[in-house]
C-alpha cells in the first residue's frame, strides 16, 4: 500500500489512512517523510504498527530497525575517491562506489511501545540497540 503526500503537513494524515490496512510502515528516505518522521511514529505506536526507516538517525528519533551503514563508512569511500582524482585520475574513470558494510540498528523502546518482542538473535547481531 502506499500513501502519497505533497508537504510535511500531509504525512500525519496519510500516514491514518494506512491503519487497518497495512502490517507495517517503511518510512523512505525522503526529506518530506523523513522530516514529519515523528507524525509517522504517533499514528504507528498508537496503532501498534512496526516502522522500518532507511537510517540510523531514524531509529535514533523513533523507527523500530534499519540494516544500514554509518555516516563515516560513507565518508571513507568519498575520501577513497577524492584521494583518487586529487593523485589524477578523471571523475569519469571511477566507477560509482557502494557501501559495502551494513549492520542491524534496533529501537528497544519503540519495540516496547507497540509490543513487539524483539527475538534475541536478532539483538546480539544489532551494533546498536537504542533503549
Amino acid at each position: 500500500m502506499e500513501a502519497t503526500v505533497t508537504n510535511s503537513g500531509e504525512v500525519f494524515a496519510a500516514t491514518q489512512t494506512l491503519v487497518g490496512r497495512v502490517d507495517g510502515i517503511y518510512a523512505i528516505q525522503d526529506n518530506t517523510v523523513i522530516s514529519a518522521l515523528e507524525s509517522v511514529l504517533k499514528v504507528a505506536n498508537k496503532n501498534q504498527i512496526p516502522v522500518l526507516v532507511p537510517g540510523i538517525p531514524s531509529v535514533e528519533r523513533g523507527g523500530l530497525a534499519t540494516v544500514g551503514t554509518s555516516y563515516y563508512n560513507l565518508g571513507k569511500i568519498a575520501g577513497e575517491q577524492a584521494v583518487r582524482i586529487f593523485k589524477g585520475t578523471k571523475p569519469s574513470e571511477i566507477p560509482v562506489a557502494y557501501a559495502k558494510d551494513f549492520d542491524i540498528y534496533l529501537n528497544q523502546k519503540s519495540a516496547d511501545e507497540i509490543g513487539i518482542k524483539l527475538p534475541d538473535d536478532l539483538v546480539k547481531k544489532a551494533k546498536q540497540v537504542y533503549k
